[in-house]
């Protein structure tokens, strides 16, 4: 009885060593879409930074009190808080979303109220 030689594994496998083509994009369009923050982009961003602000209690408890009262109590106290927080809050003055903390935003932790 002979035996039959076995082949490599990779004879069976079709193998090019041309690459695919690839597909081209253009590039400005990808590139204004990455520049571009859109308007949610922006106010998550904003989101984030002021919840951190909240949370972060080296500057003081924040619920009862005005964001900018807290600010200011905090850099009165040399506790340096963002100036980026501050700025946000002066520019937005009328939105109540930022100008109150978290707590005082959310009607579920206060039950007193109406």
């Amino acid at each position: 009885m002979s035996q039959k030689k076995q082949k490599p594994i990779t004879n069976f496998f079709n193998t090019s060593k041309n690459k695919a083509p690839t597909r081209k994009t253009s590039g400005n369009k990808n590139k204004d879409h990455d520049e571009v923050k859109t308007k949610v982009d922006i106010k998550e961003e904003h989101d984030i930074l002021l919840k951190a602000f909240d949370l972060n209690w080296v500057f003081g408890p924040c619920s009862g009190l005005p964001r900018l009262d807290r600010w200011e109590r905090a850099s009165k106290f040399s506790l340096h808080p963002p100036q980026e927080v501050k700025d946000l809050i002066l520019k937005n003055s009328k939105n109540i979303l930022y100008t109150t903390c978290i707590w005082d935003q959310n009607a579920l932790l206060k039950p007193w109220s109406s």
